[in-house]
């Protein structure tokens, strides 16, 4: 993923924090999970749920964020990605990048 990829998504969740928020002050974060790091951790305000988001293919990456989601941790993974069409498995969502801004938390 780019920087811009990254910017574009950050922007877009600190946007769902100001009136009405979505999101809990807290988030968006960066955050770890054992000895690897997911790129957004964020937890709906209405709700509770908690989402980790993935923005790339690294394979430490997805272990660490799928680790995460199997330790309950989090509540949902929500993989951004170039080139995708979308899908949900169980609690496994993978959407195009450009579609962040529909989705809703």
């Amino acid at each position: 993923m780019s920087p811009a990829s990254i910017n574009y998504v950050y922007i877009n969740l600190a946007k769902r924090l100001d009136f009405p928020s979505e999101i809990t002050f807290e988030t968006p974060a960066f955050a770890s999970f054992q000895d690897g790091e997911i790129d957004f951790y964020v937890q709906s305000l209405e709700k509770r749920t908690r989402y980790a988001i993935r923005m790339n293919d690294d394979t430490l990456a997805v272990d660490t964020a799928k680790a995460a989601l199997e330790a309950g941790n989090v509540d949902f993974l929500l993989y951004l990605a170039d080139n995708t069409h979308g899908n949900v498995d169980g609690k496994r969502i993978t959407l195009p990048i450009y579609s962040m801004n529909r989705f809703h938390f």
